[in-house]
This record gives structure tokens, C-alpha cells and sequence, in this order.
């Protein structure tokens, strides 16, 4: 057995949404081309826009040195193996290049900020992450499991997103830097945007592409799921789909999440401490 094989070979072509030739033709190259230029200087501007405000989104309140609780080894535990059981199971049914999908790459985030020293940039990862749980949301309203066939696979799939959207809170528990900045949610959400379909056009759709798996909806829309995507242009609807469903989870989490405020030169002498 090959790497390709390990990484697309499993792959059911059959099942509407999943890939294969009809899904890679479902748009032309052509507007494969101006799709991917508009949403790239989108989301630069937005990212650019977003970071203007760094300063202020690097003053943190609340960091102090403390050592990770039990529950907090426990998280990490939990969450590692979480890591490894999903890497495992994609490499058993063939399907690797479905690890580089958004809510894996997610879960790793989480595995680094369980396991990073606090500090300015860990503030600023944790803030932009809120956002991006929109897909681990998503995941948990629209579910999508028909590509499941390994025991134990579907079960993975609800405890690895139930597991990701309540991580924000017990980080938050330790306090700042897990906790959202003190600006309004805009800023953080915008960046999310950006982060999210710049990874989808610049990674995922060459990938998709190569691979002929339907990595992200890149390369057609669901079969079933989310039915406001539909459509030749449903990469273009998507950009208002998904910045509103980043924009309300990025607002529920700054609700439910605990402010604080610490200056940026208190931030970064925590970072020089071990919890």
C-alpha cells in the first residue's frame, strides 16, 4: 500500500458531496481562477484590517503563574488521544487527506494551547480559535457520518466535536490568556474569516484538487447539509454563510467567556513562567 493510497484511496466516490469526477467538474477552472482571486484579497484585506489592532488585542488581563490542575492534564490527556484516534482512523479507512480538513487542524490548536506557556501570542491564537469552532458548531447541528464505516468511527465524530467546543471553557477557567480580548468581537471574528477561507482556497482546494476528495466543500457543495450553499456559486454564498456563523460563535463565546485586562508587559513576563 502507497502513501497516495493511504491518503485517498479509500474514498467512496458514489456518495453524493464526496468527490470524484463530477464534483471536481461542478465548477470550471475558469471560475476556479476568479473565485479564488476574489476570496484571497478578501480575506488578506481582512486580515490586515484585523491586525492593525494587535496592540490592542495583546493587552490581556488577568495571566498569573499557576500549575496545571489535574483537570487540566486531564484535558490535554483526553484531547491527545482524541488527536491520535482520529489520525488513526483516517489512515485505516484510507481517507488521510482528510486529517487536513478544518475542525483536525482545530483540535490541534486546542492540543497546543492546553500544552502552551500563557503569553501574548497564546491570547491571540485562543481569540481567533473562537471563531473557527463555527465548523465544530456546525459539525454538531448538520451532521455528516454516512462516510463512517469503521466500529466506533461515528462516536469519534460526536465526542471529538462535543470535546472542542467545550475546551474554550475550561481554558477560560485558568483565566487570561484564554479569555476573549476586551475589544468588541469583530476584530477576532473578521481574522477567523480570513484565516479560514485563506486556508480553504490556498491549502485545501490544491489538495482537493490533487486528491479528488471533497476536502471542505471546496470543490462541490454538500449533498444533504446546509442547503443555503447550494448552487454554481455556493462558494460565493458560502462567504455570507460562514462569516455569520463565525461572527455568532466568536459572539456567544465572548458572552459566555470571562474579560480581563493586563498590559502587554505584564503578558509577556507570564510567558516567561512555567504554569
Amino acid at each position: 500500500m502507497d502513501a497516495w493510497d493511504l491518503l485517498a484511496g479509500g474514498v467512496d466516490h458514489s456518495l453524493g458531496g464526496n468527490g470524484g469526477p463530477a464534483c471536481q467538474a461542478f465548477r470550471s477552472r475558469n471560475q476556479w481562477n476568479w473565485e479564488t482571486l476574489l476570496i484571497v484579497c478578501a480575506s488578506c484585506s481582512l486580515a490586515w484590517w484585523s491586525l492593525r489592532g494587535r496592540g490592542e488585542v495583546w493587552k490581556v488581563v488577568g495571566l498569573g503563574a499557576r500549575r496545571r490542575s489535574l483537570l487540566d492534564q486531564l484535558a490535554l490527556a483526553t484531547h491527545s488521544l482524541v488527536l491520535a484516534l482520529v489520525i488513526g482512523y483516517k489512515l485505516a479507512s484510507r481517507q488521510g487527506a482528510n486529517l487536513a480538513n478544518p475542525c483536525h487542524l482545530v483540535l490541534v490548536v486546542q492540543v497546543y494551547l492546553l500544552a502552551a506557556p500563557p503569553s501574548p501570542s497564546t491570547h491571540l491564537i485562543f481569540s481567533v480559535h473562537l471563531g473557527l469552532l463555527s465548523g465544530a458548531l456546525q459539525a454538531v447541528l448538520f451532521p455528516v457520518t454516512n462516510t463512517y464505516r469503521l466500529a466506533g468511527e461515528v462516536a469519534l465524530y460526536w465526542g471529538q466535536h462535543l470535546a472542542m467546543l467545550l475546551l474554550p471553557l475550561l481554558l477560560a477557567s485558568r483565566g487570561a490568556p484564554y479569555t476573549p480580548h476586551s475589544l468588541p468581537p469583530l476584530r477576532s471574528s473578521a481574522l477567523a474569516f480570513a484565516t479560514f477561507f485563506l486556508y480553504h482556497m490556498l491549502v485545501l482546494q490544491p489538495l482537493a484538487l490533487a486528491s479528488g476528495m471533497n476536502l471542505g466543500y471546496v470543490l462541490c457543495p454538500p449533498a444533504s447539509s446546509l442547503p443555503l450553499v447550494f448552487g454554481q456559486h455556493y462558494i460565493l454564498a458560502a462567504l455570507v454563510t460562514q462569516a455569520l456563523a463565525i461572527a455568532t460563535t466568536t459572539t456567544l463565546y465572548s458572552l459566555l467567556l470571562p474579560r480581563s485586562h493586563l498590559t502587554l508587559h505584564q503578558a509577556s513576563v507570564m510567558s516567561e513562567t512555567q504554569f
